[in-house]
């Protein structure tokens, strides 16, 4: 049915869809802390909960890394742009989040780790799998290396070239 409306299998929209809540979940919480948006901590803020509460060391350059991956990397899986990299710092900051922060609770309900981890999980499946045919990734590595390989036979290993 969505083949037939628009060109697109319904892997590619839920490709589509996960990039695009992934990407705006990320860009909301960078955005809380790299600039206070949403009434969030700003960069100052953020860099003292690094250093006072978690005891990280150089603080405010850790706060600038990790708000920008993942005001950057949101941004970027958002838009299906350079999907697999943008992802890395997502998966860095919340292995953080979860092992640092929330570690020994799991319901975010008691400040556990559910959120994070999900959130987690989701931007490691990206990087894996890739962003899906719709995306800009897809314009401008068309049959290159980096291309999506979404529709892999397991079975043989054979993966075929969708994107």
């Amino acid at each position: 049915m969505i083949k037939r409306c628009c060109g697109a299998s319904g892997q590619d929209v839920a490709f589509l869809l996960i990039r695009l809540v992934v990407g705006a979940v990320f860009l909301f919480h960078g955005s809380q802390k790299l600039f206070g948006w949403f009434d969030g901590p700003g960069i100052e803020g953020f860099s003292a909960f690094l250093g006072d509460k978690l005891g990280m060391p150089m603080p405010a350059l850790m706060a600038y890394l990790a708000a920008g991956g993942e005001f950057f990397g949101g941004l970027f899986v958002l838009l299906g742009l350079l999907t697999r990299l943008a992802a890395i710092p997502l998966i860095v900051s919340m292995t953080v989040a979860v092992t640092q922060v929330h570690w020994g609770r799991f319901s975010v309900a008691d400040g556990g780790m559910e959120f994070a981890l999900t959130m987690g999980v989701l931007a490691l499946a990206l990087a894996l799998a890739g962003p899906g045919a719709i995306s800009i990734d897809r314009l401008i590595f068309r049959g290159r290396c980096c291309a999506n390989r979404t529709n892999n036979d397991v079975s043989t290993g054979v993966a075929n070239d969708r994107a």
